[in-house]
């Protein structure tokens, strides 16, 4: 009675096609019974995967509902379709009445995923294997810049392949930076209705104890200031100081270059030193001393490159039902794919669903993102709220805007080298204002400035 349903075989419909028309029915029909149903394939299955048009249209349609948090069913997803004009395009409301009976029970939807989640994939391989024999037939470059074309064709099928790459442990993560380099204890932590703290005395004193529950947080900055290693440290200060669980959704840079970066900040060797061939005996004890101490860090990180915002919140709420995370950090804003007309309605409609899992998980949500680089023409390379790079929605959807400025990027002669301001911009529910840290560059950690005066 639990078995899925036979499906049809993809060569009994078009032998010339891989697809599986009762596959994708059996999808909507599985979300139509079962709106929450969706939550279990929109980390890896995406409109682009049906190979029918209309399927496709009403997969999408089924993603907005869901990304807008309403909920799935006949009612609703006639309007949905209906409101942008595309309802004969997905088939009648005779069509979407018969996907009620496409499947007797949603409980098999993720298996009727993958089907058409692999033969998306094998269709995709043979638009790239058909890419790279017209390059072998036309021959018109040079043999090396072919081989460079037919492996980019490939790279880029097989980033697509991996965008149900599952979380990985800090510890495995750990394990697999010290080998390229060349080589738990804790108790589940109690919930607290307090601010998350983050290990710097000033940001929590003006953020009112921390980053605050179900608040979305964006940390902003031009390329280089160091927004990625401030959002590792306020990760780590959170997983190591506080034995937080955190999930770091990284879109940029790989799980081994954000472990280097946490070993080096932690060990105070540099980044560049520490990938030396020979490290002295004391580099080697405050290496493993480092190695040690992070061990047993609750840190998760999924570093699938350019993942969508509905996979995000798919995956951490996934995640949450094994780990009570108490943070999300996705670098960076940019990259995470939404649904939207342009490049500002993307990024906003990004910005407003990590507002709304920060809301459904009630916890804070770091978003870094990217600024303009129209400042760079001002005298005054300060920024601003309306630097926020490709939306101005970002400003509206977060709780909480923080823009980091090093005077010594700008200025060699600056009297401020080695430290980074963070500016408050925006905070909903407490003072804007101004926090210096100091940075060490080539280690990439930050401490509060004033326990440096301190200690001299």
């Amino acid at each position: 009675m639990n078995e899925p349903i036979p499906l049809t075989r993809p060569d009994q419909i078009e032998p010339a096609i891989p697809f599986s028309e009762d596959a994708e029915r059996a999808v909507l029909g599985s979300v139509l019974l079962d709106g929450d149903a969706i939550g279990r394939v929109g980390s890896f299955l995406g409109p682009r995967d049906f190979y029918r048009e209309r399927n496709a249209t009403i997969y999408g349609a089924m993603l907005a509902l869901y990304e807008r948090g309403e909920s799935i069913d006949y009612l609703t997803l006639t309007e949905e379709l209906e409101r942008h004009d595309r309802l004969q395009q997905a088939g009648d409301l005779t069509y979407l009445s018969g996907l009620l009976q496409a499947v007797p029970t949603p409980i098999h939807i993720e298996s009727y995923g993958r089907q058409v989640s692999a033969l998306a994939f094998r269709r995709r391989m043979i638009s790239a294997g058909g890419q790279i024999a017209t390059l072998a037939y036309r021959g018109a470059d040079e043999p090396q810049t072919l081989l460079e074309r037919a492996e980019n064709l490939l790279f880029n099928l097989t980033g697509m392949s991996s965008a149900d790459a599952d979380f990985v442990s800090w510890l495995d993560v750990l394990q697999e930076c010290l080998e390229n380099l060349t080589e738990a204890r804790s108790q589940d932590p109690e919930r607290r209705s307090r601010g998350l703290p983050t290990g710097f005395l000033d940001l929590d004193k003006i953020t009112g104890g921390g980053l605050q529950r179900s608040d979305l947080i964006i940390l902003a900055a031009r390329p280089a200031m160091g927004k990625t290693s401030l959002a590792l440290a306020l990760a780590t200060n959170a997983a190591l100081s506080m034995r937080l669980p955190v999930a770091f959704f990284s879109l940029e840079m790989s799980r081994t270059q954000l472990a280097a970066r946490v070993l080096s900040a932690e060990s105070g060797i540099g980044a560049t030193r520490m990938r030396s061939e020979a490290l002295s005996a004391p580099e080697m004890k405050s290496l493993s001393r480092a190695v040690g101490t992070l061990s047993d860090m609750k840190l998760w990180i999924d570093d699938t490159p350019n993942q969508s915002v509905t996979a995000i919140r798919s995956k951490a709420k996934r995640l949450m039902l094994r780990e009570p995370i108490e943070m999300i950090v996705v670098d960076h804003l940019q990259l995470a794919v939404a649904q939207g007309s342009n490049r500002q309605q993307e990024v906003g409609e990004a910005s407003r669903q990590l507002k709304a899992l920060a809301r459904d998980l009630n916890i804070p949500v770091l978003a870094l993102s990217q600024l303009s680089r129209n400042l760079e023409q001002r005298p005054d390379k300060r920024p601003r709220l309306s630097d926020l790079r490709d939306s101005g929605e970002l400003e509206q959807n977060a709780d909480l805007v923080i823009m980091m400025y090093r005077d010594d990027a700008y200025n060699e002669d600056s009297d401020r080298n080695g430290i980074v301001d963070l500016l408050i911009e925006k905070h909903r529910s407490g003072p804007t204002g101004q926090v210096s840290l100091a940075f060490n560059r080539e280690t990439t950690r930050f401490l509060d400035l004033e326990l440096i005066t301190r200690l001299g």
